[in-house]
């Protein structure tokens, strides 16, 4: 299964973000940003069905933006 990488605006969005989809049963991992050099940089790393995922978040307040492009070799989760 694709992962995804959804970017959101603060740890504490990615934490919640994370505790949420849980709840789904959809697992998922947090990752510091390292491309953004001011300021709080957090992704989350999914799998699974990107709509309902999207839909999850944006129904429960949380606001993340998709990154087509990631890559998940050689990058680990900093939580």
């Amino acid at each position: 299964m694709e992962e995804h990488s959804l970017a959101v605006r603060s740890i504490t969005y990615a934490m919640k973000a994370q505790k949420l989809l849980n709840r789904y049963g959809i697992p998922c991992r947090i990752v510091r940003d390292r491309s953004i050099r001011k300021g709080c940089g957090y992704r989350i790393i999914v799998r699974g069905d990107l709509r309902r995922i999207l839909a999850i978040l944006s129904q429960n307040g949380i606001s993340a933006d998709y990154q087509s492009n990631y890559q998940s070799k050689g990058k680990e989760p900093d939580r």
